[in-house]
């Protein structure tokens, strides 16, 4: 099985041997058990098939609902086979804190993944709410590059900061506050996605060089940054 997050890429690659001409297709499991055969293009969902009739096939900008059973089918004018694979596409990589406040790189499981502990690994969608069950006073110290950021608080208090200066989000990346809660960064950024307050408080501190390259979004009701 393959377990990738919303946005990523999956790629089911197979080898085959047999008497040529091979026929080669793609199919994903319906809720009845029946297979729709699928084709190359934007499929339903808004994700984007590639290689349908060959034998890899490509899946990008991954949604929720691409997740299921895959089924490859090889035939010829002898004999016909298949096999299939299974895709699991996660939303977020869910901040935990159940270990200790660090945030840092394939080390610290402070992450849940399909409710596994997991650590962070860059290049994913990052999820920080109310289920944390430790610490959400959050220690950074070195560069992150998540797929995207939200911040969702209601009832606990965030903060990022880096004692050393040398902790910051990187990348593309954007970055989104909602809640009604505090967010604090004291973390040198320079993503250059969008930030975008929606909901509750985030303060810059001295130490935050900025909210990222892109433009910042606060809400007209709702939504406020302080720079400190």
């Amino acid at each position: 099985p393959q377990s990738l997050f919303v946005g990523q890429t999956a790629k089911f690659t197979v080898t085959v041997t047999g008497t040529a001409p091979i026929a080669n297709s793609w199919a994903v499991q319906n809720s009845d058990g029946s297979y729709t055969t699928l084709h190359d293009g934007v499929d339903a969902n808004g994700s984007v098939i590639y290689g349908s009739t060959t034998t890899s096939l490509i899946i990008s900008n991954l949604t929720a609902t691409d997740a299921g059973t895959y089924q490859y089918t090889a035939s010829n004018p002898i004999n016909q086979v298949s096999n299939t694979g299974i895709l699991n596409v996660a939303g977020y990589l869910t901040w935990s804190g159940a270990n200790s406040g660090v945030w840092d790189i394939d080390t610290t499981t402070n992450w849940t993944l399909f409710g596994v502990p997991v650590a962070y690994q860059d290049g994913t969608n990052v999820l920080m709410d109310d289920t944390a069950s430790g610490a959400t006073d959050i220690t950074l110290e070195t560069s992150v590059s998540p797929l995207s950021l939200i911040i969702n608080n209601n009832a606990k208090p965030y903060s990022i900061t880096s004692v050393t200066g040398l902790g910051g989000i990187v990348g593309a990346n954007g970055f989104t506050k909602m809640g009604t809660n505090s967010l604090t960064l004291n973390i040198t950024n320079s993503y250059t996605g969008n930030t975008l307050v929606s909901n509750g408080v985030v303060t810059f501190g001295p130490s935050s060089a900025s909210a990222g390259a892109g433009q910042l979004f606060v809400g007209s009701t709702s939504g406020r940054a302080v720079v400190n």
